[in-house]
């Protein structure tokens, strides 16, 4: 017995478009961190600063290559929303083609 495969992409979009959302706010905080990193160690100085500042400076390039994984992921998603609409286009005009 065949079955079938169905794919809603309003789900998709909504999914994006709150990984999106999540995203920006992530980056908003990575960059509030960031300034305020600054402050500290403009007042904060000795060998225990330069660690910490070493340790934070891995972390954070850490936290920027996760952001860009996930920008990725979110034209991943937007791509395969935009194939899946235009493949139910095509085959909704090959539908209307057919003359019975």
């Amino acid at each position: 017995m065949g079955g079938y495969i169905e794919v809603s992409t309003e789900p998709l979009s909504a999914d994006k478009g709150n990984i999106a959302a999540e995203l920006n706010a992530v980056r908003t905080e990575l960059q509030q961190l960031f300034q305020e990193m600054q402050e500290l160690d403009s007042m904060w100085d000795g060998p225990a600063s330069q660690a910490f500042a070493v340790q934070f400076q891995t972390d954070y390039e850490i936290m920027q290559e996760i952001v860009e994984n996930l920008e990725g992921f979110i034209q991943c998603m937007q791509y395969a929303a935009d194939e899946y609409n235009k493949c139910e286009n095509t085959i909704a005009e090959l539908i209307s083609a057919i003359r019975i």
